[in-house]
C-alpha cells in the first residue's frame, strides 16, 4: 500500500489530514467556491498567524486565519479540517470566530461613504490595468482603423 499525507504509514499513528488554505476556506464556507477563496489569497486578503500566505499552503489545527471579506474582517482559529464542503451547521464547527470588526453597521454615514468611495476607486483600477499588457488581435485591428 502506498504510504503518502493521508495515507497511514505503518507506525499505527493516526494520520493528519492535509489541506490548503484556499480549499478550507471553501470547505468551512467563508468563500463559495475555491477560485473565489484563492483570489482573495492571491489579492492578500487572508493571512494565517499575520502573515501572507500561499493558496497551497496546508492548514493544521490551532492556527489563527485573518480573512478581509468585503467590509467585514474576521479572525478565525482552526479547530478541524475537513476535505470535502460539509453542511453550514457542520461546517462551522471547523473553524472558531474570535473576533469580528469593521463592520458596515457599525460605520458612521460619512463612514460608509468612504468605504464606497475607495471600492469603486479599486475596481477603477483594477479596470484601468486591464489595458496593459500585449493587444489583442481585436485591439489591432481597432488600431488599424483609426
Amino acid at each position: 500500500m502506498k504510504q503518502g499525507p493521508n495515507r497511514p504509514s505503518g507506525t499505527g499513528a493516526v494520520p493528519q489530514l492535509e489541506v490548503r488554505v484556499d480549499k478550507w476556506l471553501q470547505v468551512a464556507r467563508i468563500f463559495k467556491t475555491r477560485s473565489q477563496a484563492d483570489e482573495a489569497i492571491d489579492a492578500g486578503h487572508v493571512k494565517l498567524n499575520g502573515a501572507r500566505v500561499k493558496a497551497g499552503h496546508i492548514v493544521k489545527p490551532g492556527e489563527t486565519l485573518e480573512v478581509v471579506k468585503g467590509p467585514r474582517r474576521l479572525w478565525l482559529t482552526v479547530k478541524a479540517v475537513a476535505e470535502r464542503p460539509l453542511p453550514p451547521p457542520e461546517a462551522r464547527e471547523l473553524y472558531e470566530v474570535r473576533e469580528e470588526v469593521e463592520r458596515m453597521e457599525n460605520l458612521t454615514e460619512e463612514q460608509r461613504e468612504t468605504v464606497r468611495i475607495m471600492h469603486l476607486m479599486d475596481r477603477a483600477a483594477q479596470a484601468s490595468r486591464k489595458g496593459q499588457g500585449r493587444p489583442t488581435k481585436k485591439d489591432r485591428r481597432d488600431l488599424g482603423r483609426s
